[in-house]
């Protein structure tokens, strides 16, 4: 990114940055530094935003799926408002529609896509292994087998050990319900690779799957692989799994008490103090009028609070002062 700015500062073309902040944003959301990948991200949005249409679906699409993985469903429709047809921004489409509990208009979506991208190039990995999921929700747990084995295949001939793991993956879940011995064998195949690639919020969605799997057979084994996943999901701030890891968890009889977001001290006094005000009710011109920011400023403060916090709206936010959190936010500081 540092050398492409000299090469722009000299012969122009800014969308060049903006979709390598994009690429590095997704690295740093595989690798579990949310907060980074969501400033990068945020400013790939801007920078393209009215002017380049494809990178700035490309932005948008990335943080949305971000803003899927920390539990925010609606931020991330939002975000996708006016992209919807965008070919880069597809997977997030249908990820969203597959958590708004419309697998069939996801299924749509993520078949367009591959007919255009073809199933051979390595980007369409991802809208494979997703449109396998699609079929799982629809009960079409044969098709999603046979993505399951093209995602190895396609990983294997192109020598890329993470698609081949997302296919492990992919066929663990799809024999879940079929072959738990088999099922077992492909996420564990998956967690090793994921592991192995410091990867953690994937590794932890496959510990989940895993512990739901054994869930019937080993309540032990499944506890604690539930609880692993548990911890890892809090410290990224992902909601939604938390909240899945802790409802298995209870169901098998163990303990699952939510720690809440860990990041509370991450807050800058800005932040600590729209947090603040959030927790009064405050709605954002409020907060901007009472803290003399501009309405956009506040939006932006919100958004980092949530993602940095983990939290899926302000409802949580002004749950989370009340518990004190707001003032133990400053005492950390």
């Amino acid at each position: 990114m540092q050398a492409l700015q000299g090469f722009i500062n000299r012969y122009g073309c800014p969308f060049l940055y903006a979709e390598c902040r994009t690429y590095y944003g997704r690295v740093l959301f595989e690798n579990g530094d949310w907060a980074a990948a969501e400033a990068l991200l945020t400013d790939a949005i801007s920078m393209s935003e009215g002017v380049f249409q494809a990178p700035h679906a490309f932005a948008a699409g990335t943080l949305a799926e971000l803003r899927l993985a920390q539990g925010r469903v609606e931020d991330a429709a939002r975000l996708l408002r006016g992209v919807e047809g965008r070919q880069e921004a597809a997977a997030a489409v249908a990820s969203v529609r597959l958590q708004q509990g419309e697998p069939s208009a996801a299924a749509t979506v993520l078949r367009r896509r591959l007919a255009a991208t073809g199933p051979d190039r390595l980007d369409a990995a991802a809208v494979i292994e997703l449109l396998g999921e699609t079929e799982i929700a629809l009960g079409d747990s044969g098709a999603a087998i046979e993505r399951g084995r093209a995602l190895v295949a396609l990983g294997a001939v192109n020598c890329c050990d993470l698609i081949v793991a997302h296919g492990e993956r992919l066929l663990g879940q799809a024999l879940a319900s079929a072959d738990v011995p088999a099922a077992c064998a492909h996420l564990e195949t998956a967690l090793a690779a994921f592991v192995d690639a410091g990867i953690p919020y994937r590794a932890a969605q496959t510990r989940l799957l895993l512990a739901q799997v054994l869930a019937p057979s080993d309540r032990e084994v499944a506890g604690a692989e539930a609880r692993t996943a548990l911890s890892v999901f809090e410290d990224l701030g992902a909601g939604r799994d938390a909240d899945a890891a802790a409802a298995l968890m209870r169901e098998l009889g163990v303990k699952s008490a939510r720690t809440g977001p860990k990041n509370v001290g991450r807050l800058t006094r800005r932040e600590q103090e729209v947090l603040a005000l959030l927790g009064e009710g405050l709605s954002n011109p409020e907060i901007a009028g009472r803290l003399f920011l501009s309405r956009k400023t506040v939006e932006h403060h919100v958004a980092r609070i949530l993602s940095k916090l983990g939290l899926r709206g302000r409802a949580e936010a002004a749950a989370l002062v009340a518990r004190g959190a707001g003032d133990e936010s400053a005492r950390d500081r």
